[in-house]
């Protein structure tokens, strides 16, 4: 089986007051396809940093990142965003939602990097995905209506849309309580396995860390985590 991600020697630094300090030191990362993959770490840890290396939204100082069998570190910015909206999903912190477009409105958008699907499958998906997520009563809700759990759920829609074939998803219950956390992220994790997508989410939660069939921590992986970043989480 192909594995779904391959990362090798990945160094990643910043300009922090005229000096570059090492946010992600990472010998080796090896996801497995349809592996679904916790990694644990508190704030600070670099975990947010390493979704999106692996989404090709940043690139690493050094090493590389191997996502389904093709180099991110070799292709151009437009290439990159190219294979992202064919390959990859991803829920990240901030939704990055239209506020005056309604739920169903705002998981269309990913349609538009498919244009394969057409909008009346896309329409009728984007619906059931919202109602398997809890939303079946807010479906023509503008997302300024929306409360952030909510907001949350339609960013998540967005991102099974296409059936990706690799899900990324940044501290889902972040904006949710715990036990409506667990619930949403049993949802995400049953679609994933039915579609054969390579789920792997980042938190601070054991709650729904000790969901998942494969757990790690930052500690375990990134050897900058012992250095600056503890001093930073001080």
């Amino acid at each position: 089986m192909l594995d779904a991600v391959i990362c090798r020697n990945i160094r990643y630094d910043v300009q922090v007051n005229k000096q570059r300090e090492e946010i992600l030191n990472i010998d080796s990362l090896i996801v497995n396809s349809g592996d679904q993959l916790a990694i644990m770490g508190p704030s600070g840890s670099g975990k947010t940093t390493l979704l999106r290396l692996l989404s090709g939204l940043v690139l690493p100082s050094s090493g590389t990142i191997q996502l389904l069998g093709e180099e991110l570190t070799d292709k151009s910015e437009k290439e990159r965003d190219e294979f992202r909206g064919r390959n990859i999903g991803m829920v990240f912190q901030e939704f990055q939602l239209f506020p005056a477009l309604t739920a169903v409105e705002n998981v269309l958008v990913q349609q538009l990097a498919n244009s394969s699907m057409e909008i009346k499958t896309a329409k009728e998906k984007a619906i059931t995905l919202l109602k398997e997520l809890g939303l079946e009563k807010r479906l023509q809700n503008r997302v300024m209506q929306l409360s952030r759990g909510e907001q949350q759920r339609v960013a998540i829609a967005r991102a099974l849309l296409n059936n990706p074939k690799v899900l990324l998803v940044d501290e889902p219950t972040s904006n949710l309580d715990i036990k409506t956390g667990i619930h949403i992220m049993n949802q995400i994790q049953e679609i994933s396995r039915s579609n054969g997508t390579t789920l792997i989410t980042v938190t601070h939660d054991v709650h729904i860390a000790k969901g998942f069939s494969r757990l790690i921590t930052m500690e375990e992986i990134n050897k900058s985590y012992s250095g600056v970043l503890k001093e930073v989480l001080r």
